[in-house]
């Protein structure tokens, strides 16, 4: 309870007092503390394939799509001072898709070439030398690419995605061997198309958020959809959260998910109102 000042008490016991209406602005959205973003670059990259990962210094990596040409960034202090217009290129064999994971002094980078296959790209002292080799002869016509850290191991596991098939190729850092995983697609949701994907890893488990086109009667969906990859290395069917009927100007496509180290989301339960959750993945409905 707050206690009135002793010239607010006096105005109130006067007889002549008139009403008045107070506004009070929160800065929560259904009891949650909104985040305040800050703008730390504005720049004239033209909108492409591209993606972000951090190392164990806290230095900042980043990689673009443009053309052919693929380019990489490091930004060990990323802050408002900080200068995020330089781009090193580091291949002008690029055909679209790419993904980048880090963890510790280990960074890799992954894209589809001009020769149609997969390439990695990969430092293991914080981006300051680099390596780089095909991933897989596997996997041509690849469309989106996600990728992270198997935990707190030596495994990065990249995904590679098709319109009706999902890949997982885990890469042990030590040895740079690889195990292929494949997925066929579902016949509950098949896919026509796929615009990117998502992933982080959870114990024991790594969660995917996938864009993509259904086939469907009466009509076709544009969807958001999750799945996960689990220990075994095996994909869990897709399960659509999100969905919006082809022709109403509604796509989904390139998400991304993170999971920091503490994360709400907010959701509704029917007939029960608003519910906010703490601790829990970045994805809707879980």
């Amino acid at each position: 309870m707050k206690t009135l000042s002793s010239t607010l008490l006096a105005a109130q016991k006067k007889p002549d007092r008139l009403p008045y209406v107070e506004a009070k602005v929160y800065d929560f959205d259904q009891g949650i503390k909104r985040l305040s973003w800050t703008r730390l670059y504005t720049g004239s990259e033209a909108d492409n394939h591209h993606g972000i990962a951090f190392d164990g210094q806290g230095s900042m990596h980043r990689i673009r799509v443009n053309g052919s040409n693929l380019y990489r960034q490091k930004v060990t202090t990323p802050d408002a001072a900080s200068d995020y217009s330089a781009w090193t290129l580091i291949a002008a064999n690029c055909q679209g898709p790419c993904a980048i994971a880090a963890y510790g002094a280990k960074v890799y980078i992954f894209y589809r070439t001009t020769a149609n296959v997969l390439w990695k790209y990969y430092s293991h002292d914080y981006g300051d030398t680099w390596s780089n080799a095909q991933l897989v002869a596997a996997y041509t016509d690849v469309l989106s690419m996600a990728a992270c850290w198997w935990g707190t191991g030596n495994n990065v596991v990249c995904f590679a995605f098709k319109a009706g098939q999902q890949n997982g190729i885990v890469i042990d850092t030590t040895t740079q061997a690889t195990t292929e995983h494949t997925w066929l697609g579902s016949s509950q949701h098949p896919w026509g198309n796929n615009y990117g994907a998502g992933c982080y890893y959870t114990p024991d488990h790594i969660d995917l958020v996938i864009a993509a086109w259904e086939s469907q009667t009466p009509y076709n969906l544009y969807g958001l959809y999750r799945q996960q990859f689990d220990n075994t290395y095996t994909f869990s069917d897709v399960d659509p959260f999100i969905t919006a009927p082809e022709g109403e100007d509604i796509t989904y496509e390139y998400p991304d998910c993170h999971k920091p180290a503490s994360a709400r989301i907010t959701r509704i339960l029917l007939l029960s109102g608003w519910r906010s959750s703490p601790a829990q993945p970045l994805i809707p409905g879980r």
